[in-house]
């Protein structure tokens, strides 16, 4: 399939085009996913502010109307008042801000209290609140305790009670129950979006509201797990990213309740922050994958247009090269195909050139060959010979171009034959150049032939072997004749003195040799 796809320049293109429009949405997806990410979280993170400030302002009012009530019911209290219980029984509007009004001395000790303790209410002496507002004498919120006739979570909105000299007489208190879905403290029904949350603590660490029941009334957990959490608990407000109570990442804001020393947290969990941007790079790359399927088919119409003068181009290659025109004439606006044509023309008038100067080199090179008296062969480096001029085919008596060159060998008279063999191996291999006389038969007549052959180099390139081959059948019998005559009487034909000192060192010479064996 993929060597299918690669088979044309135009599905080249098409793949180019396709891959770098790919690359280019993978892009712009890319961006638009950090850039709309970094904005989103700008944005959640400005929203979070604004409502962790809104939840920390309406506490705050929560909290100073519910100081204002119990700073106009203060003058009207007595302590020492009998009907101190008949007065906080007709305060039953200010029941729609507190669970329980209460009156407590200077030791501690319930005085009266609506709706009525069961059990005539605790002493509250020892509990860290009641000794703040006596030692301060200043409006307090306490931190959470557990009532102890309900066993409830519960806060108290405390206004100390002075004489006229500001001797310490008392408190009075209204509690609201942390578990009351009704109460001002109860922000578990808060959602910031699908999954975001509200947390409400105390600067002490203690959750005081929370969704996750897991956590109220527990101290946060592993606060160097959460930073911001932690500054926010020392009176820092601001926002930023971290990990929720329960590990999971998120974005947060914290606002401070300075009138209840309380840390307000919104929080929003990344993977809802992100969602949006998730949708839309979703959808953004369906959009590109669709626009690349439609393209496609465009694209392929569009490169088979844009390549028409290429295939223009081709069919006038064709008909140069079977010679039914000298040039290319392509009428182009396209620049790279007119160079393209420019540098083939060129290379098309050196190759007529090349090719008119090689046939007259080789015509040239027939005609030496063709008449030379003296018999010549070409052979390729494996030595096979491949042209032999007309004087070796006299000379042989054959045609060596249509037989093949083992013809040859068998000619060779059989006692020279291997040493024939033995010196055209040994040029094959060597390159060196070698002659030779050797016997060969021309049907019933015996030649003496001489063979030179000389490796053929181009540029350090050996391209093959040229040889040339005499008949010396005269000359050797020449020579021999004269060899016969300088030995032998011209009278007698026997041997004269020079003949006879030939053969008696010939002779001497084998005794020696065949005694020199026997010693050894």
């Amino acid at each position: 399939m993929s060597r299918w796809l690669l088979s044309t320049l135009r599905s080249r293109l098409l793949l180019g085009v396709s891959l770098g429009w790919l690359v280019l949405v993978a892009a712009l997806l890319g961006y638009s996913h950090l850039s709309g990410g970094a904005l989103a979280q700008r944005e959640n993170l400005t929203h979070l502010e604004y409502e962790a400030q809104l939840i920390a302002g309406q506490l705050e009012r929560s909290i100073h109307v519910r100081r204002q009530a119990l700073a106009r019911l203060r003058p009207s209290l007595d302590v020492t008042d009998d009907d101190l219980f008949s007065h906080l029984q007709r305060q039953e509007g200010l029941l729609v801000l507190f669970d329980r009004l209460m009156v407590f001395d200077a030791e501690g000790e319930p005085v009266a209290a609506w709706p009525p303790f069961a059990h005539g209410g605790p002493n509250i002496a020892a509990r860290d609140y009641f000794r703040h507002v006596r030692g301060f004498r200043r409006p307090y919120v306490s931190e959470p305790y557990v009532g102890g006739e309900t066993g409830i979570p519960q806060v108290m909105v405390i206004e100390p009670l002075l004489d006229d000299e500001g001797r310490f007489l008392g408190i009075l208190g209204g509690n609201a129950s942390l578990h009351d879905g009704n109460s001002f403290v109860n922000l578990r029904s808060q959602r910031i979006g699908d999954e975001g949350h509200v947390l409400l603590a105390t600067a002490q660490g203690q959750v005081i509201s929370h969704p996750d029941p897991r956590f109220l009334m527990a101290p946060v957990p592993d606060e160097s797990r959460f930073p911001l959490l932690d500054r926010a608990l020392y009176g820092w407000e601001g926002s930023g990213t971290g990990e929720q109570l329960d590990g999971r990442p998120a974005l947060m804001a914290f606002r401070q309740v300075w009138s209840a020393d309380w840390v307000v947290g919104v929080f929003l969990p990344l993977s809802q922050a992100n969602a949006p941007i998730q949708r839309y790079a979703t959808e953004l790359r369906w959009v590109g994958l669709v626009t690349v399927m439609l393209m496609l088919p465009l694209l392929w119409w569009l490169l088979g247009l844009g390549l028409v003068p290429l295939h223009r181009l081709e069919r006038q290659i064709e008909r140069v090269g079977r010679g039914d025109a000298e040039r290319l004439k392509l009428h182009t606006t396209m620049s790279e195909l007119q160079q393209v044509a420019e540098a083939f023309n060129r290379l098309e008038t050196q190759r007529r050139d090349a090719l008119a100067s090689r046939a007259a080199r080789e015509a040239f090179l027939q005609a030496v060959l063709a008449s030379s008296p003296a018999g010549m062969f070409l052979a390729d480096m494996k030595g096979r010979v491949n042209y032999v001029n007309p004087a070796l085919e006299e000379i042989s008596g054959f045609d060596l171009a249509t037989s093949r060159t083992s013809e040859w060998v068998r000619r060779v008279h059989p006692d020279d034959r291997a040493a024939f063999i033995e010196n055209w191996r040994a040029t094959l291999e060597s390159g060196e150049d070698h002659r030779h006389q050797y016997r060969f038969l021309r049907g019933d007549e015996q030649l003496w032939l001489e063979a030179q052959v000389s490796r053929v180099e181009l540029e350090g390139t050996a391209l093959g072997f040229v040889g040339m081959i005499q008949d010396i059948t005269e000359r050797h019998e020449r020579e021999t004749r004269q060899r016969w005559e300088a030995e032998h009487d011209p009278l007698t034909g026997c041997l004269n003195r020079r003949g006879f000192e030939s053969r008696l060192e010939e002779a001497c010479a084998c005794t020696a040799g065949k005694a020199t064996r026997c010693c050894r």
